[in-house]
């Protein structure tokens, strides 16, 4: 937690650290990838349950830890050092800016949110007539091992998606989840690199989800190609921009040089930048898989107090 005065943060110590669990998270998409090659059967409530628990960890970690302990906590020590504003108007500051971080931050996650979706449409437009939805959210389908044209192994009929219309699924698929993990990145990164307990959680939680998107990426290609290796790969390539938002968290950090006001304002973003994905992105999805909610909702509130009695664990 920022203490208030000069800059408290202590990154160098954990840079090696961060970029590692940013590396071990964006693999998971490989895992997901290599199940599908391999026909692993997942069952969709269950992965449904994976995807709300993850959500929940992100939430309770970026409300309590990013967002009050991080990002409000450094506004408060810039206004009081820095700036020199007495107690109650540094508070009252440092609460306003905080809140326009965080919205910052999920207005910049929705901007590549509706950039995913335009690949999507854009995937849309190439189909040549077929009414079967092989996009990224059709991941379901990995999870249940089941061939996009019927019958393992069985060529898709005139009703269904050729192996082109497969193929650039394959490759949308993996840019928008590539576009997706991008912001992920960054806020394990960032949460690495001053508090090493807390960057493990998030990892953990974001490499938990990133496995169903390897699934998302590799599915259209395997049964496209029949290539193992190329829906291995580009499953696994769709997860590296995660060291990528690593890197640019690095570079923006290290050219305001370390300074509590840097920190604050991105800890406010990245608060953002997870609620979105986790309200927005994994919880609607994990609601497709678990239609009829059996795990969903308890298994997010599960996440959350697995997370919760794992940072009262270590005050005691």
């Amino acid at each position: 937690m920022a203490e208030s005065g000069g800059s408290s943060f202590e990154p160098e110590n954990n840079v090696g650290l961060a970029f590692g669990l940013n590396v071990m998270a964006g693999a998971c998409t490989g895992i997901g990838a290599a199940l599908v090659v391999l026909k692993k059967d997942i069952g969709p409530v269950a992965t449904g349950g994976v995807l709300t628990f993850s959500a929940g960890v992100m939430v309770f970690v970026s409300f309590v830890e990013i967002y009050m302990s991080k990002s409000l906590d450094a506004f408060k020590g810039y206004f009081d050092e820095k700036v020199g504003l007495d107690d109650e108007l540094s508070s009252s500051r440092a609460f306003q800016v905080s809140m326009a971080s965080f919205f910052g931050g999920i207005l910049i996650t929705m901007g590549l949110d509706y950039l995913v979706h335009f690949l999507h449409d854009l995937r849309e437009r190439k189909r040549s007539g077929s009414g079967r939805d092989l996009s990224g959210m059709d991941v379901e389908a990995a999870a249940e091992g089941d061939a996009p044209g019927g019958e393992e192994g069985e060529k898709p009929g005139p009703e269904e998606v050729s192996e082109s219309n497969l193929v650039t699924a394959g490759l949308i698929t993996a840019v928008a989840i590539a576009l997706h993990n991008f912001p992920e990145g960054l806020a394990t990164f960032m949460a690495a690199l001053v508090d090493a307990k807390l960057g493990a959680a998030m990892a953990i939680a974001i490499a938990i989800h990133n496995i169903p998107e390897g699934m998302a990426v590799a599915l259209p290609i395997f049964k496209a190609t029949g290539s193992r290796w190329k829906a291995v790969l580009l499953g696994t390539l769709s997860g590296l921009t995660e060291p990528l938002g690593g890197l640019v968290g690095y570079l923006v950090v290290v050219n305001t040089g370390m300074s509590d006001l840097a920190y604050a304002i991105l800890f406010g973003v990245v608060a953002g930048m997870m609620v979105y994905i986790s309200m927005e992105e994994l919880f609607p999805l994990a609601l497709k898989y678990d239609a009829e909610n059996k795990v969903a909702t308890k298994t997010f509130y599960l996440g959350m107090l697995v997370i919760g009695l794992s940072l009262v664990l270590f005050t005691i």
